[in-house]
């Protein structure tokens, strides 16, 4: 877990929703049909929000530094960390221009791509797609992807500092002693 793609699959799994979220909201305000209506139309009118919700999650990767330092990862940020620390803020200051300036380039990069099509807000507004019910199987599956997320990123977390808090009390002591006093004590 301590790798590279250990640090790619928690970003991915903790960054996702800043994606999905927007080009959700882009296809529902379209009312994507078929698969030819999704790639020729509603693909390219959410384009914009798919960029941006990549390019907000581009920049909470850029800025990270705890879980690279976690897995033990010498990324970018950890670059303008140790150069703060060891050469100055200016070094710093310098690393980090260069990340926002790869930000700026993608999000060119996209407007380029458009060459100047402006996109408006199409669909009726207050239009809420038909709820389709999951039974048997489908439904289950349904249930635990959705729940997949909440299970890798809080539920499995939670039951090993559970678990250490119980295996190693004298370390559950400590870490409870750093509390502040309650008003009964």
């Amino acid at each position: 877990m301590r790798s590279l793609e250990g640090a790619v699959a928690l970003f991915g799994i903790a960054l996702y929703p800043y994606v999905y979220v927007l080009a959700r909201t882009a296809f529902l305000a379209q009312g994507a049909g078929p698969w030819r209506a999704f790639f020729r139309v509603a693909l390219p009118l959410a384009r914009p929000a798919i960029v941006a919700g990549a390019a907000v999650a581009m920049m909470e990767t850029l800025n990270d530094i705890a879980i690279p330092l976690h897995f033990g990862l010498q990324t970018f940020s950890v670059g303008v960390f140790d150069a703060w620390l060891h050469m100055g803020s200016a070094a710093a200051a310098q690393l980090a221009l260069a990340m926002l300036a790869l930000v700026a380039c993608v999000m060119m990069l996209e407007r380029w791509g458009r060459h100047g099509i402006g996109f408006a807000e199409v669909g009726r507004m207050g239009w809420k797609p038909k709820r389709r019910r999951l039974i048997g199987w489908y439904g289950w599956l349904a249930t635990m992807l959705c729940l997949t997320p909440v299970a890798v990123g809080f539920i499995a977390p939670a039951a090993h500092l559970v678990q250490s808090a119980i295996g190693a009390p004298e370390s559950a002591d400590g870490f409870f002693g750093l509390a502040p006093p309650t008003a009964s004590s």
